[in-house]
């Protein structure tokens, strides 16, 4: 479920590309695929269509959830969808003989800002509907014999399909201003700390989930974390390598305060498995400006 989102799209593109395994497509939204995918409409309210999905299926990945703003204006409705859809879809596996469960979750079961070392041991402390609707939604993935669930941190990069919800996540919405306004405003002093990972490398661990990975809970997040102003200097500097200008970046308060505590968020257990994750966040950073600028319009001379 939820190939049609921004990691669903990315992962639904890579693995047609290569033909290793054969692929079937559920989303909500009819949508053209590539050669060789199946599509298949999903609903989490309508069990019968993720029955049907699951039928002559080894491995089923559950990537849909309603986005972090809509948790917020919709508390049920994201109880409904994150938690109810995952609860739904692991039941429908498990009848159809489904073999593996790969369940997609966030680093915000940790916390909305966590900081500090954070393992999968860390206990999670889900502080906002969509954090808490996707803490339900890994116990409800653990029901199947072998499920992996996957704490993805800041993801970010360029969506497949032009109407995927991905362009209010931090490094996307750094991208869209930069292309459109050639100004990236950040509205706090910039020094939180996150860990942002492109979604190549998101795609490699998701990859890893499907076969061979021991069934468990693993982090997924770059190598070391950053600043969230460090990061917009990053997309400012790929702007004006990819097009042409460089971004100015603005700071709402002065950056000369104390910032928090900086974020190691360990990814120890992906890579003790055998998983290693490069870092392609240039190579994304400039495939979504690119994307930015051919989607929204600019509004600078």
């Amino acid at each position: 479920m939820g190939a049609s989102g921004l990691v669903g799209g990315r992962l639904v593109a890579a693995l047609s590309r290569d033909g290793a395994m054969r692929v079937r497509a559920g989303s909500r939204i009819a949508r053209p695929w590539p050669a060789g995918v199946e599509g298949i409409i999903t609903d989490s309210g309508a069990s019968e269509t993720l029955a049907s999905a699951c039928e002559g299926v080894e491995v089923v990945v559950n990537l849909a959830s309603m986005p972090e703003a809509a948790c917020a204006a919709d508390p049920k409705g994201a109880l409904l969808v994150n938690a109810g859809g995952a609860m739904t879809l692991v039941r429908a596996a498990m009848t159809a003989g489904v073999t593996r469960f790969v369940q997609l979750s966030t680093a915000k079961v940790y916390g909305n800002n966590p900081t500090g070392v954070i393992t999968e041991e860390t206990i999670t402390h889900p502080a906002s509907h969509y954090a808490i609707t996707h803490r339900i939604a890994e116990d409800y993935a653990t029901l199947h014999p072998d499920a992996v669930v996957m704490r993805l941190a800041n993801g970010f990069g360029a969506p497949v399909a032009a109407g995927a919800q991905s362009w209010d996540i931090i490094v996307n919405d750094f991208c869209r201003q930069a292309a459109t306004t050639g100004r990236i405003v950040i509205r706090s002093d910039g020094l939180a700390w996150r860990n942002f990972i492109a979604l190549d490398d998101v795609i490699i661990a998701l990859r890893a989930g499907l076969v061979g990975l021991p069934k468990g809970t693993y982090n997924i997040g770059a190598r070391t974390s950053t600043t969230i102003r460090r990061m917009a200097e990053r997309v400012a500097e790929g702007c004006e390598g990819t097009l042409g200008f460089r971004a100015h970046v603005c700071v709402g308060v002065s950056a000369e305060t104390v910032g928090p505590v900086p974020l190691d968020y360990r990814t120890d257990r992906l890579r003790n498995a055998g998983v290693s994750l490069g870092d392609s966040s240039d190579g994304e950073i400039a495939r979504t400006l690119l994307a930015a600028r051919e989607l929204f319009p600019r509004v600078f001379a």
